[in-house]
């Protein structure tokens, strides 16, 4: 009788600690997925940025009016800080 006693609080107490194993491990999912959530939103930003860069840069490219009239300096300038930016961009998105 004592055994079956001593069985029964012994997986009791298991029971116990697993129910409180699943709460934590619930709430630790909730908090990954909503930091995912996050991340996927700054990922399609910094991904929109780096399309509206390209595009800038294939405009410079071009010779379009937006770049034209700056000079080549200034062009140069330009395609400089877009790079280095887009490079941010990319360094952001392997984080």
């Amino acid at each position: 009788m004592n055994k079956t006693l001593s069985i029964l609080e012994e997986l009791e107490s298991r029971i116990r600690q697993l129910a409180e194993d699943y709460k934590t491990l619930r709430r630790q999912n909730e908090q990954l997925l909503n930091q995912s959530k996050k991340d996927q939103i700054i990922i399609q930003e910094q991904q929109e940025q780096i399309g509206k860069l390209e595009a800038r840069f294939r405009e410079i490219q071009a010779g379009s009016p937006a770049g034209a009239n700056k000079g080549s300096e200034g062009v140069r300038i330009m395609i400089t800080e877009m790079v280095r930016e887009i490079d941010r961009c990319i360094e952001l998105l392997n984080r």
